[in-house]
């Protein structure tokens, strides 16, 4: 069996102008990610609290109602859209994706309504 030519010389050397652009955009990309003070999406954080059960049940039976209700939305409008499709007519509009439902989202949605009361309380009590 015959050897085969090497394709080294076939490919051109990296020149000293092109290293030091790589070094460049790699310092630049390993740069810290921004801060949470100049994204617009808030932080969170996971914690855990003693709830009673019966609380975390409700939230859980909310959002699966919600879950289902707004999937019945969704197959409804899907077969208005097929129809009017079906007679010629303009398809209605979909509404956008709602965001996902889910306990936690409940719970935080209960915490957002009351944090004014909490903030009020909060500067009632610090000297």
């Amino acid at each position: 069996m015959a050897k085969r030519a090497s394709l080294a010389g076939n490919v051109a050397k990296v020149d000293d102008a092109a290293k030091r652009a790589a070094g460049v955009a790699k310092a630049i990309s390993s740069q810290k990610q921004q801060t949470p003070e100049h994204t617009e999406t808030p932080e969170y954080e996971t914690v855990s609290y003693n709830l009673p059960l019966h609380l975390i049940d409700l939230y859980r039976d909310l959002a699966a109602e919600r879950h289902r209700v707004d999937q019945a939305h969704k197959r409804e409008l899907r077969r208005e859209i097929r129809a009017a499709k079906k007679a010629g007519l303009p398809p209605p509009m979909e509404p956008p994706a709602q965001a996902r439902q889910s306990a936690s989202a409940i719970v935080r949605e209960a915490m957002e309504a009351y944090a004014d009361q909490v903030r009020k309380e909060l500067s009632e009590l610090r000297p």
